[in-house]
């Protein structure tokens, strides 16, 4: 029966006779086994059109009234037109966005973790994506089949 100090010094030994005899497949090894911190932050103009249409578009579900329609010229006309005779679509839409984007995180905390990147990293993928959706993701996803 092996106890864990044994395995410990098993796998202690192979690597250092591995890393004596082979330095590069022992390093490779060793890397292989180290978590990656690739992070790359998307551009800010990205916030604009993704967070600040999620927020007008919550806006015009939950308080149409709030909305200043009339210094909105045309743009205004039309969405005061949506908030108040398509009420079911707005509402529909926001859910189904909110959800997409809780989606898309999801599946950079996945990706993530087949990458074996730290928690931190992770945390900061899976925020960027929540906000951005598919920009944050697409980078990910990039950087996921550039490293398989």
């Amino acid at each position: 029966k092996k106890t864990l100090k044994t395995k410990f010094f098993v796998i202690s030994y192979r690597f250092c006779v591995l890393f004596f005899l082979d330095k590069e497949k022992a390093l490779l090894l060793f890397a292989f086994q180290m978590k990656t911190d690739f992070f790359q932050a998307a551009h800010p103009l990205w916030y604009i059109p993704c967070d600040g249409g999620l927020l007008q578009l919550a806006v015009l579900t939950f308080y149409p009234n709030s909305m200043p329609y009339e210094s909105l010229s045309f743009y205004g006309q039309f969405t005061k037109y949506l908030a108040f005779h398509c009420h079911t679509l707005l509402w529909f839409v926001f859910w189904i966005s909110i959800f997409l984007h809780v989606f898309e995180a999801g599946l950079a905390v996945r990706i993530c973790r087949q990458l074996k990147m730290s928690s931190s990293t992770t945390w900061k993928w899976f925020i960027q994506t929540f906000l951005l959706g598919y920009p944050s993701l697409g980078k990910l996803k990039a950087y996921a089949q550039k490293n398989q």
